[in-house]
């Protein structure tokens, strides 16, 4: 298992302390749960059935891209199903990149290079020799690769250049796509297939709120709050 990150900018706390402008930017995500989550069982049921299901195509891997707006829990559902029991039997290597805004091809090879092999990279290395390395790596292996918050990977090209070492997968391999926008899942999956994250209960929106906002865990001991209706 391994879990890369690319941050979109490195902040410069000194110029910030200094009366420099400052951006905020969103932090990497990583493979790691840090808390309890509500209501989203049926749809990691869901997600892993087609995880685990070995089919055929012209591909020896499959795509499954999870689509919805931003916060709506589209990381935490990859997290969940990255670290289930039987994912985590089922797949070796499994790998986990925050893709963000990245959208330079040969960069995004080298990190997921990187995390499936022990081996680094090269500075010398040119795109050719890292896609080889990679190819080479997942030769014979059954993986999951989880590419989360995929932005502008927006164009066939692209698209086409970081997948084709994955081909040498074996069969019933599997890519977990995370994104905001329905025309990247599209692109990376051929019958436009896509998993559309709903929105939570209102029971399971209350049970996150009570959770962040009370330090106890318990909306009963206050009181004095009253119900709005």
């Amino acid at each position: 298992m391994a879990f890369y990150g690319i941050n979109q900018a490195e902040t410069n706390w000194g110029s910030f302390a200094s009366g420099a402008a400052f951006t905020w930017q969103r932090p990497p995500s990583t493979s790691l749960i840090n808390e309890a989550v509500h209501g989203r069982d049926k749809d990691k049921e869901v997600i892993i059935e087609m995880l685990l299901k070995d089919e055929a195509g012209e591909s020896n891997f499959g795509v499954i891209p999870i689509v919805g707006i931003g916060g709506i829990g589209k990381t935490t559902l990859a997290q969940l199903i990255y670290r289930d029991e039987e994912i985590v039997k089922h797949f070796e290597p499994r790998v986990w990149v925050c893709v963000s805004d990245e959208s330079d091809v040969e960069k995004l090879t080298k990190i997921i290079f990187n995390a499936v092999s022990s081996n680094e990279v090269h500075d010398g290395d040119n795109f050719n020799q890292v896609q080889l390395k990679l190819s080479n790596n997942l030769a014979g292996k059954r993986f999951l690769l989880v590419l989360n918050d995929v932005w502008n990977i927006n164009n066939y090209k692209r698209w086409n250049h970081l997948q084709t070492p994955f081909k040498s997968g074996t069969r019933g391999s599997k890519i977990v796509v995370t994104t905001h926008h329905g025309n990247v899942a599209s692109l990376m999956r051929a019958d436009n297939f896509h998993h559309l994250l709903k929105p939570l209960s209102n029971d399971d929106c209350w049970n996150v709120f009570v959770k962040h906002a009370f330090e106890k865990k318990n909306a009963n001991e206050h009181p004095n709050l009253e119900l709005i209706q």
